[in-house]
Parts: C-alpha cells; structure tokens; sequence
C-alpha cells in the first residue's frame, strides 16, 4: 500500500459496492454481467456475497481494506487446501497439495492474491472447492457447510463459473451420500448445517427475486447460453490449449491463453481431452481399492473435466472485447487438480508395488519437497503480475491514478455540496469506479443520469431524479485538459509526453504503410469468423496513400493473438511499443471536472431503464 497502489477498474467496484453493504444502498445481487449486451436481456451475476467478505475491511480503509479482504479470502481458500490435504494424506499429502497451490499462484503472480475483479478473485476458492469435494467424497461430513460456503461464493460471484461449480458441489454430495449409504442417519447433522448455512447466504438473492428486481428468474431463463456462445469446437479447442496440451499449466501458461503459442486444433484437442479422461478413469479404477481419497480426486476432476467441456461452449464472446481470456483462467485450478491427481496416483502406484515396502512418514520426501516448494514462493514474495489484462495497472495506479485521486479528495475537502452529485465517468477505464471511493469518504451522494447502465452496477435507487446540482465529469485522453473549458479543474494527469506522442504517430503512419505493402496482413473473414468486427479503417488504409492507422494498434494486436493477424518478425517490437503508447494515451491522461448544474429537471427515472442510453443534464 505503500507504494501507492489502488484497485483500478472493474476491481474499484467491488470496493465501491463492498462499502454500501448495510447502507441504503445495500446490494442484493452481484455485479452486472458484461454478457447482458449479448443475451439482450440485462442480469446481474447472482449475489453479493464476495462484497459482504469485503464490506468489514474496505469500510475501514478504501483500498488497501480491498486488498487485505481479497488477500484473507485467499489465504482461507489455501487453508482449506491444507486441512483436506492433511486430513487425507497426512503430511506428505499436505506438502504435494501446497506445491500445486504455489503452482496456481505462479501462474497467477502474486499481485493477483489481491486482486478483486471476479474471475481473478474466485481462482483459489473455485481450488480450494475441488478438495472439500474430494473429502466428501471420502466420506468426510464436516466438509460439507464448509462446500456450501466456497461453492456459494463462487456461484454468485461469476457466471463463467456456475456451471463448473454446481457439477463439483452436487457430485461432491452424490459421492458422500453414497459413501454413507448404509448410515444416511450420520448425514442429518452436516445435511442440517449446510442446509442453515445455505439459506442465510442465499437469502438476500432470493429477496431480490421475490420482493425485488427478480434477477435469478432472469438468469436461470438464459442459462442454455446466448445464440452467439462459442460453441462446442472453438469452445473445446480453447479449454485443451488452456492447459491440456503442452506447456500444459506450467507457469506462464495463463497469461499466454490465447495470445501465445500455436492455436489447438480440434482433432488435436479432442484426443488431448480423452486422453486426459482416460487417465482419471485409469486413476478411479486403480485407487478405489489402493487409495480411497486419490479415488475420490480421480471421481471429482473427471465430474469437473466434463463439466469445463459443457462449460467452454456456452460462455459467449463479450460484445466490445469478443472472446476474452480471463472468462476461461477457471481452467487452471480444474486442471492443476486433474494433474494433482494423476500425478499422486502414478506415486502411489509406484511405492506400493510389489517388493517395495511403503515407508509412512516418508519424512526425508516430505522434507525435500517441503524445501521446493519454499523455493518455488520465492517469485511470490515480490509484486508480480503474469496476467497481460491487469500488468500496466501496477505502474498506472502509482504513476497516474494515486496522484490523481491525492488531488481529487484535496478538492473535494474544499466544497460543501448540497444535496446529491451527478456523474458522469464516459469511457475512461482506470479511476472511472475509484474515484466513487474518494466521494463515498466523504459522504457525497453520487447518482447515475437515468437510463446509464452504471444504475445495474450501482443500483437503481442511484438514479438522478433531476435534483442533483453538480455534475462531475471523469474525462480520458488526448483532449482530457482543456484550457478554456468554463468547468472547474478538480484533478488531472498528462499521460504521455509530446515526444510520446509524436512516436505514436510515427509508428501509425508505419504500420498503415505495412498493412498497404502486406508486411501486416489482416484476415477479415477468420475475424468475423470468431465473433468480431473488422474496423472501417482498414479498407480506407488499404485504399488510401495518405492514411494513418492511428488506434488500431489494440486491434492488430489482439487479432494477432487469436492468429488472424500476421505481423512481420521484425514489426513485432514496435507494434507492443506503439500499442503500449496508444493505450497511455487513450488512458493516461485524465481530468475531472465540476459543473453546476440546475437542480429542477424533468425526472426520467422511471421511464427509462437502465442500458437503454445515458441521459444528458444539460
């Protein structure tokens, strides 16, 4: 916190909601899902449960209260690893259960243990559930109410989630049910318990779907998926190359996910799926008798393999970003636990054949592996980040964001607002949901223009009802300062330097000239192909002499990670720096503004639904 870190983004958010917990803006149901402009039907993902684990720090302090809830329901998650690992395996178990749990977390980088934003945030619980399945598996009744509460948090936190999730929890109670088929009266307890637990942490989703906006009714009638979901071949070729092919989930393999390496064929994937099938099958029928709870890890990942191949198919490329990445790093902990218990079972195999006399502690074995594992953590205890969608946010949230908010809670220590603060955030992504926090501090009332889609995310009763007497402004990019505006400069920072700027534009007339001489090739139809849409700028480049391809350098590099991009060796350098200075300048500079508004307009509120179009104060 020292150094000035903030969450910025999707993950100020869930600061922002975790901190209206047991206020009048108390919330219900989770965050509104991106997917809502795909299905065409606006649902929020189901519960607040992970901002009720965040409300008791962030209350305290904004930001690094975001940090150490996420970093405590992290270290939970991994506890839970250790009880189930020790309680089933003992102590070698536990050490070969933490070497895969570091084996997460590299993949990850350590800036990830606190990182709020859903898919990032449920990696290790969503770990941490695969183990209290396989306990129950093995007949362990305690793990139960413990199941309910990670597969509960996990379930309302992210859609890409839920399918996964509900497979693990209800084989999980399958297999212990049958593992006390002669006892079910052992089962009232721990059945009761789950049951209590579940209720309270399900109780404020269901007021909503009763008494309120009835979210969950909307989710479950778009539960087949959207009629643009990926669909079963690009969906199963997408989980093999996650981490089912070589380099499989060795670390680095998460951030590279559809930006690096060859691109799976579906022949390829579907033999890599069924050979991993075949080796958990392979692990049930060989454990069942040697070692009941590796059979259970066997039973369990296959439940959670299936599940993942159902799941992959149905989770649609988002409207502005087409088929993202970190809607699938839910792939890693389900493959790291099929890996875990192939792995283990190889082991047991091996030490218990004939002639070999198993030694149980295995105290020198658990003694080096313990020590590797230590060594592994090493790159843990130093802020990293492998995750190309949030690894310039370290430099920006020092660098930018920090300095900017210093300034902005400076300003607003200055004014005495009366009555309620309209907002408008525009298009600027880091600050557009910290800079909220700076207001919640100091108790400003802050609304949404009616018909914003900011009203799913925050709350309908945030609505303007044309009361509100000031209006701020969140402004990005190259016009965020304005010399003459007649509103008042609360904060700003430049962004990219005048020399920046001209390099910029240097690297765009380059590689508009690469793109007319065919050094970039773009192939519009595997594009269109994949969900996406082909920039007008690209014809008018190829018919144009004088044209510079100025804000293309995300396209061309996104496309080029899906392979329908190709970019000369030689190009591959300066189109990561000509991106890099093309974000910073759409990103990096940033203003905020307050304007007086009149408080006497018409009020919309009722007549205009969230996402239908922002509604201007003027």
């Amino acid at each position: 916190m020292t150094s000035g870190w903030m969450p910025l983004f999707d993950a100020a958010y869930f600061t922002v909601r975790s901190r209206d917990v047991l206020t009048t803006h108390n919330p219900r149901v989770g965050a509104w899902s991106m997917g809502s402009r795909e299905i065409g039907v606006w649902v929020n993902n189901l519960g607040p449960l992970q901002l009720n684990l965040l409300a008791p720090f962030t209350k305290l302090d904004a930001y690094w209260g975001t940090a150490l809830g996420v970093g405590l329901t992290n270290i939970a998650a991994i506890a839970g690893v250790w009880f189930v690992a020790k309680h089933l395996f003992g102590p070698l178990g536990v050490v070969g259960a933490m070497a895969a749990t570091v084996l997460v977390q590299l993949n990850e980088g350590s800036l990830m243990l606190i990182e709020a934003r859903q898919q990032l945030a449920m990696v290790l619980p969503l770990w941490c559930l695969l183990w209290l399945a396989a306990a129950m598996g093995r007949g362990v009744r305690w793990a139960t109410p413990w199941l309910v509460v990670v597969a509960s948090l996990i379930l309302q936190t992210h859609f890409t989630y839920a399918y996964q999730t509900i497979a693990i929890a209800v084989s999980a109670m399958v297999l212990l049910l049958v593992r006390h088929r002669t006892s079910i009266g052992a089962l009232v307890r721990p059945g009761l318990a789950g049951t209590i637990v579940g209720a309270v942490l399900w109780a404020l989703p269901l007021w909503d779907q009763f008494f309120g906006a009835g979210n969950m009714s909307r989710v479950l009638d778009q539960s087949g998926g959207s009629a643009r979901s990926v669909g079963a071949a690009r969906g199963l070729r997408i989980l093999a190359e996650s981490a089912y092919v070589p380099p499989f989930f060795t670390p680095g393999s998460m951030g590279a996910l559809l930006r690096e390496g060859a691109r799976s064929s579906l022949i390829t994937a579907l033999f890599a799926l069924a050979v991993w099938t075949a080796l958990l099958v392979a692990v049930v029928v060989t454990m069942r008798r040697r070692h009941g709870a590796l059979a259970a890890m066997g039973a369990v990942a296959m439940v959670a393999l299936a599940a993942s191949a159902y799941a992959v198919t149905k989770i649609p490329p988002t409207e502005q970003f087409g088929i993202i990445a970190q809607n699938y790093y839910w792939v890693w902990p389900i493959a790291i636990f099929c890996g875990t218990a192939v792995i283990g079972s190889v082991l047991r195999a091996i030490t218990t054949r004939p002639g070999v006399r198993p030694e149980r502690p295995f105290g020198a074995a658990t003694a080096a592996l313990a020590g590797a594992v230590v060594l592994a953590m090493l790159p843990l205890l130093r802020p990293t980040n492998e995750l190309p969608e949030t690894d310039h946010e370290w430099s920006v949230s020092r660098l930018q964001a920090r300095p900017l908010m210093d300034q902005f809670g400076d300003s607003l220590d200055d004014i005495d607002f009366e009555g309620p603060v309209l907002i408008d955030l525009g298009s600027v992504r880091h600050v557009r949901y910290t800079l909220l926090t700076e207001l919640q501090e100091r108790d400003v009332d802050f609304r949404f223009g009616a018909g914003g889609t900011d009203l799913s995310r925050f709350g309908r009763e945030r609505c303007d009802d044309g009361t509100a007497g000031y209006l701020i402004t969140l402004r990005g990019g190259p016009a965020a300062i304005l010399v003459d505006s007649p509103d008042t400069l609360l904060a700003s920072v430049p962004g990219v330097t005048q020399e920046q700027a001209a390099r910029s534009a240097e690297l765009a007339r380059e590689f508009a000239e690469a793109i007319r001489n065919g050094t970039v090739t773009v192939d519009a139809g595997g594009i269109e192909f994949l969900g996406g849409q082909m920039p007008g700028a690209v014809e008018r480049i190829r018919n144009s002499p004088a044209s510079s391809a100025r804000g293309l350098s995300t396209f061309l590099t996104d496309w080029r990670n899906l392979d329908q991009v190709v970019v000369a060796d030689n190009l591959i350098g300066e189109l990561r720096e000509w991106q890099q200075l093309e974000v910073a300048a759409a990103n990096d500079r940033m203003a905020i503004y307050l304007t007086r508004i009149p408080p006497n307009r018409e009020n919309l509120c009722g007549s205009i639904d969230p996402g239908d179009g922002f509604v201007s104060p003027g």
